[in-house]
């Protein structure tokens, strides 16, 4: 096995004299070229742009014995994401599975009364389950369609969104020089991050992308440090030094009421991060609902207390020194906190013959 890589990074200091630059990088979708699935569907090319801006300047704050350094860096990033999804079919949401697929030409399978086994007449479902005909009011209708516009029963929605990332960074190094023995430096590093994935179904309806959440990340990191050289054969290094990590994490439908709205009691009233749409899981389709694992709160701090002395005596060197940590981490996580129901052919189906998920969901079993 190889050894992972000991990466070590050291912020510049200022000089007696101020210097500093500054910088800008464009990228946009001007140049870029169409990706498959958009092409396949028939739509522009995704908008791209992004922007990576900052700079930096340091100087002296007394000359020849404090000097300071600042730098800073903004990256901001906005991408169309795209997805091919499975929505039901306008005749599929009124209850009737009469279709059949243009690419096979085998028509839809039989659907059974779940009660009595019975093959529905038509194969149409005398009437739809009030929360079912509620919840697919919430789903976009088909934007794909098959040759000369035949209806497709999968892959027939095109989903897209507008993916933003926002970066903002910075460091602020002062050093100062107590005396020709006595260096000192203390530094200050920040790094705010939010990235935001709107769902394709939008708010109420959410689903992919998978994780479709606003994320929000602040790292902060102090240090100080004092190097002191009592001789030629005796120097002693103290350091101290803070890391925090906050992550948290929240789904769009957070402050809404869609599993009530729609009339499934007991979940958005449960806690006070229950908020939209419980997961919905139908086979044939594309899942959506509300987004997993969200919301997510992660935050960790760390201290540490170095000191160092290194000491010569004739031909040896000798190093000793302590290293003390206190570590703070707290986690608050659910994969599900609103619930998911599953749907299957087997509920309207005849013991294992025909049916489709979407029919057991539409009679609500």
């Amino acid at each position: 096995r190889a050894g992972g890589a000991n990466v070590q990074i050291s912020i510049k200091s200022g000089a007696n004299q101020i210097h500093g630059d500054a910088f800008e990088f464009l990228r946009n979708s001007a140049l870029d070229a169409n990706d498959y699935f958009s092409k396949q569907s028939g739509s522009a090319i995704p908008a791209f742009k992004q922007n990576q801006f900052g700079g930096n300047v340091g100087g002296p704050i007394r000359r020849d014995k404090t000097f300071f350094f600042v730098d800073y860096e903004g990256f901001r990033n906005s991408l169309e994401e795209t997805e091919i999804m499975s929505v039901p079919t306008l005749l599929q949401r009124q209850g009737k599975f009469t279709e059949t697929d243009p690419l096979t030409g085998a028509a839809q399978p039989t659907i059974y009364n779940p009660d009595t086994h019975v093959a529905y007449q038509d194969n149409t479902l005398p009437s739809i389950d009030t929360v079912a005909a509620n919840i697919l009011k919430l789903l976009p209708s088909p934007n794909l369609t098959g040759s000369g516009g035949a209806v497709l029963l999968a892959n027939n929605y095109f989903g897209k969104n507008s993916e933003t990332h926002v970066t903002d960074q910075g460091d602020i190094r002062v050093d100062h020089r107590v005396s020709n023995n006595n260096q000192a430096f203390a530094r200050y590093s920040n790094l705010d991050t939010t990235l935001s994935q709107p769902p394709f179904l939008g708010t109420k309806a959410g689903g992919d992308p998978y994780l479709a959440a606003v994320s929000h990340s602040l790292n902060q990191n102090a240090v100080v440090s004092d190097v002191h050289t009592f001789s030629p054969r005796l120097v002693n290094e103290f350091r101290f030094g803070i890391n925090s990590v906050k992550l948290n994490w929240a789904s769009y439908d957070s402050n809404t009421t869609t599993s009530a709205d729609v009339g499934i009691p007991g979940i958005n009233d449960f806690c006070s991060f229950c908020g939209g749409l419980a997961r919905i899981a139908i086979s044939g389709m594309s899942t959506f609902g509300h987004t997993p694992y969200a919301p997510t709160r992660r935050h960790t701090t760390a201290f540490e207390w170095i000191d160092n002395v290194t000491m010569i005596r004739g031909k040896n060197t000798i190093k000793v020194g302590v290293d003390i940590s206190k570590i703070r981490a707290s986690l608050f996580q659910t994969s599900n906190p609103v619930g998911e129901f599953d749907f299957d052919a087997n509920l309207t189906s005849n013991e294992g013959t025909g049916s489709i998920g979407l029919a057991s969901f539409e009679t609500g079993n």
